[in-house]
This record gives structure tokens, sequence and C-alpha cells, in this order.
């Protein structure tokens, strides 16, 4: 069983339980079409399964059984499939924890579920998936990035750009309010890469900071073969969806001045 529901009492204690399928029921009519609502339609798992257990708290404060339907109208999930149902999908605290302490370390999350792999002897007996870590490591992130957050850095670059107007900043936060991605390139970077930006070395691997969040970098090389820096940004994470906006951001902030070549890992 996947999903339960609760059935309270006018005290507010519960007397009833009734656990169902992941696929009960079928899917309301008004999320079939869902084209426009969402840029990857979810897959359609629904298929009206009755099977069901029902069961009532009595009088001497047990718990027995009232109603039971054991037959699925589908496949029940194989052995190895098991961690990726909605039931199973659990993440305990100690798990949690190790995961916190392999990010503050800088390891990627496919390493750290390696490690973790290893240590439960084999990805089939993790009561997770990797998408699940990765999900832990970005709520991590949003956290921190709270509106109080939001409003110190903003300050500090409108002071920023308040002593220099050629400081130039940009941030974008997230539809909770949360901080999600900073750029900010200072009035002696763009002037570098005015003179200096034919060629672009762009790193984005740098993950150690405390804040868990990719520290992005545009760094180029002047005429005494030392390393300047061009602009620095931090990013909730490395989807397309933010390097895209960083260098478009990136752009903006060079007068749209393309540059010849860019290096990146």
């Amino acid at each position: 069983m996947d999903a339960s529901t609760l059935y309270y009492m006018d005290d507010g204690t519960a007397n009833v339980r009734k656990f169902v399928c992941s696929k009960r029921e079928f899917r309301e009519k008004r999320y079939m079409d869902n084209k426009n609502r969402v840029k990857r339609p979810r897959a359609i798992t629904r298929e009206g399964c009755k099977a069901m257990m029902m069961v009532m708290k009595i009088d001497s404060g047990k718990w027995v059984i009232r109603k039971f339907v054991k037959d699925h109208n589908h496949l029940l999930a194989k052995p190895g499939e098991v961690q990726y149902l909605r039931s199973c999908k659990k993440m305990t605290n100690t798990a949690q924890h190790i995961i916190d302490t392999y990010t503050n370390a800088g390891l990627r999350p496919c390493l750290i579920m390696a490690v973790l792999s290893q240590e439960a002897g084999g990805s089939d007996n993790l009561a997770f998936a990797d998408r699940h870590c990765q999900n832990h490591i970005a709520k991590s992130r949003e956290k921190i990035f709270e509106k109080g957050y939001l409003k110190l850095v903003l300050e500090y670059f409108r002071n920023m750009q308040f002593e220099n107007p050629a400081f130039f900043y940009a941030m974008q936060v997230d539809e909770n309010g949360h901080l999600s991605r900073i750029f900010w390139a200072d009035a002696r970077s763009r002037m570098n890469y005015q003179i200096f930006g034919d060629v672009v070395v762009f790193d984005s691997t740098y993950v150690t900071n405390k804040y868990r969040m990719p520290f992005a970098s545009f760094t180029g090389v002047n005429h005494h073969h030392q390393s300047v820096l061009f602009g620095c940004a931090l990013l909730v994470d490395q989807s397309e969806e933010s390097f895209v906006w960083l260098f478009k951001t990136w752009l903006q902030a060079k007068s749209g001045h393309h540059p010849t070549f860019i290096i990146t890992d």
C-alpha cells in the first residue's frame, strides 16, 4: 500500500485509517490535458486499483482490520523497484546528515550516491534514489537564502553601485522569494574584460562554500600572464535554466561583447 487516509473523531483523535494503492482511482479530467500546465507532463499512473485495507480503533485501544481487498488490477513492483514507490521514499535524519556533510566537503550528488550505495551493499538497498538526494541538497540551499538574507545582499550591492556606478549586479529569486542566482562584476573586472576579454575561462566546479551553492567564475589572462577576474556568480543549481540566465546576464554586463573563445570544463 502506498498512501493512507486518516479519519478523526470530534476530540481530534484518529479512529479509522485507510491504506490504498498508489494506482487507486483515475486522474481527474482537469489534469489530463496538461500540455499547457507544465513543461514535462507527468506520466499517468492511476489505473483504478481497488486494493485497500481499512483499520479501526476499538474501545480497548487496539486497531483491528475492518475491510481488506488484496487483489490489484496491475502488476506489482519488482523487489529492485520498491525504492521508487512513494511509501518507500524515506530519507532518514542520518542519511540527510551524511549528505550534508559530503556536500560541504565538495562532493557532487553522483559521488555521494556512489558512496552511500557502496556502504548499503548496492543501490537496491537504499531507501531513496538519486533524485531524492538532489532534491534534499536543493532544499537545503533554498533554506539558506530566505527573504532576510536577500535584503542584506541587495543592500550591499546597492551600496557598492552607489560608490561606483560601474559596479554591475543582477539577481533572481524563485516563486517563494528565495534568492536563487546572483551575478556581479566590479568596475575593474569590466575594464579588464574590455582589454583582455578575447579568451574567457568559465569554471563552475567550485561547490565547497558554506552555502553549498556552485560558485561560477569568469577569468582571463592579462599582458603580464596574470589571471584576472571578469565576473562571478552563485547559483542554486547547475541546471540549463541557471546557465542560460547566467550567460545572458554576463553579456548584459559586458554590453553585448562576445568573447572570441570560451574555455570550460
